[in-house]
């Protein structure tokens, strides 16, 4: 009786050890990226990819608190799309494909890993949930509501702020895109709009931060940021539109900003860190309806 007190006392033991490692295992400490340079699946520690993430998005030449807003930003994205979402690539959490996810580096610099450090394991919460925390270079001074941006967006957790982004403080401020109408007309075939001819290209409804929301198109209208993507996020930057000529065989547009305009500004968080401003309180800024929480 002895000996089967001793026995049971060690299973009891051995289960109670397993519960606190699955527990434990249950705060996503590691996560499978697909790296498209590669072709395969790496098992990275959590805090291992957001150094990498914050080296690939943002970069050293950031400031130190930008670098460790960004550093919340990417951890809390992870999180939310492996809980939430599904990768493209079978057996990946995530991928460092930019038109899934966000970018991604090994080779990270020791600013960037002492930044991720000093933000280790806190995320961005509403309502007691993991955001998905949009975020984009450069929102041309003013971020604009994922519910107008975004078709079918329910994302009630994201406000529109002042992003401090000005031409001498910032890149990628201003851009200028020329298009062939051949493409236009191409880009509107994908949005599933057949047109014979681009005769005119205007801004249709504006939001508050002045952001595109359509474009009307030969007489068409159609999601200003869908035609974006359609037509090359990196040829149109954004939908912050300040200029349209129409010419004979091309129509040549102007803008201010880089990226789709919601969430979190890049540049406007590192305007802020060279004002003195913490990573809590750019984070405060950009998401005022979030709580900065350990996951």
């Amino acid at each position: 009786m002895k000996q089967l007190k001793v026995t049971l006392s060690a299973i009891f033991a051995i289960i109670i050890c397993f519960s606190c490692i699955y527990f434990v295992g249950c705060k996503s400490d590691t996560i499978k990226m697909y790296n498209t340079n590669t072709g395969k699946i790496e098992k990275l520690k959590l805090e291992d990819y957001v150094a990498g993430v914050c080296t690939a998005e943002m970069g050293e030449s950031f400031a130190v608190s930008a670098i460790e807003a960004q550093s919340v930003i990417a951890r809390s994205y992870a999180l939310w799309f492996k809980n939430n979402s599904k990768s493209k690539y079978p057996g990946a959490d995530i991928s460092n494909d930019i038109t899934e996810a966000q970018a991604y580096t090994s080779e990270v610099p020791q600013k960037v890993k002492d930044a991720c450090k000093r933000t280790k394991g806190k995320v961005l919460k509403y309502n007691n949930n993991i955001v998905l925390p949009y975020y984009c270079a450069n929102c041309g001074g003013n971020s604009s509501l994922a519910t107008d941006v975004f078709i079918n967006n329910t994302s009630d957790y994201l406000s529109s702020v002042e992003t401090f982004e000005t031409s001498e403080n910032s890149k990628n401020y201003t851009w200028t895109a020329s298009l062939l109408k051949s493409e236009i007309l191409f880009a509107m075939q994908k949005l599933g709009k057949n047109l014979s001819n681009v005769n005119t290209f205007k801004v249709g409804k504006v939001d508050d931060a002045g952001r595109a929301l359509t474009f009307v198109i030969g007489g068409i209208t159609v999601n200003a940021n869908q035609f974006r993507l359609n037509i090359g996020s990196t040829i149109v930057k954004s939908c912050k539109i300040s200029d349209i000529q129409i010419l004979t065989d091309k129509i040549n547009i102007s803008g201010v900003g880089y990226g789709h305009g919601v969430g979190f500004s890049q540049w406007g968080a590192n305007v802020m860190a060279n004002n003195n401003k913490t990573y809590d309180q750019i984070l405060n800024h950009f998401f005022p309806k979030c709580k900065l929480v350990e996951a």
